[in-house]
């Protein structure tokens, strides 16, 4: 099997089904809230210089997922994904076992307002000052990290704002997501 090029991997909570429509539908929109939870639950002991993640169900997002792998990570970067049957018996590297979770990489958003507020009508954020919009750009980020989202392409904000939330993680002064930025939004007159 083929490595897969995201070097980002979380692992899915399991979703209990639910004979209860609404409860299924609210269990499918938790999916998303929940795939990063183990990997910040371990945060603190994980060693990526060598990891196995082991069972559960394996997605790359272009094969058919399967069950039954190994990742091997090694200085945080995936290597091989292999059957964990092929296992060695012995080994150093620190193992999860994902047996009842999803496995698979970080996801990608190809189009965010990282500064918006979300609302419906965002025109008062136009009046909101750029160091709140800042401080809420940094926020939506760490939580679209949270859910599993490694990846976001901002689609522009004033002022240059999210270029400059991009440096700040880069410098790791605050955690988030890869960032793409655009800087300023350019479109037609009435917009």
């Amino acid at each position: 099997m083929s490595t897969p090029n995201s070097s980002y991997l979380y692992i899915c909570v399991r979703v209990l089904l639910s004979a209860n429509e609404k409860e299924l539908s609210y269990a499918r929109g938790m999916l998303l809230h929940g795939i990063s939870h183990l990997q910040i639950l371990y945060e603190e002991e994980l060693d990526m210089t060598h990891l196995i993640i082991k069972g559960g169900l394996y997605f790359d997002g272009k094969n058919s997922p399967q069950e039954g792998q190994a990742i091997i990570i090694m200085d945080n970067k995936v290597q091989e994904v292999m059957p964990v049957a092929q296992l060695p018996t012995e080994t150093s590297a620190q193992i999860i076992d994902a047996t009842g979770c999803t496995v698979l990489p970080g996801l990608i958003d190809c189009h965010v307002h990282i500064t918006s507020s979300g609302e419906a009508d965002s025109s008062g954020d136009r009046l909101e000052p750029d160091t709140l919009l800042a401080l809420r750009g940094v926020h939506n980020g760490h939580i679209l990290l949270e859910s599993g989202f490694t990846t976001l392409r901002n689609m522009g904000s004033r002022n240059q704002i999210d270029i400059q939330i991009k440096r700040s993680m880069e410098l790791g002064y605050v955690v988030g997501p890869r960032l793409i930025t655009s800087g300023m939004c350019i479109c037609m007159t009435g917009g």
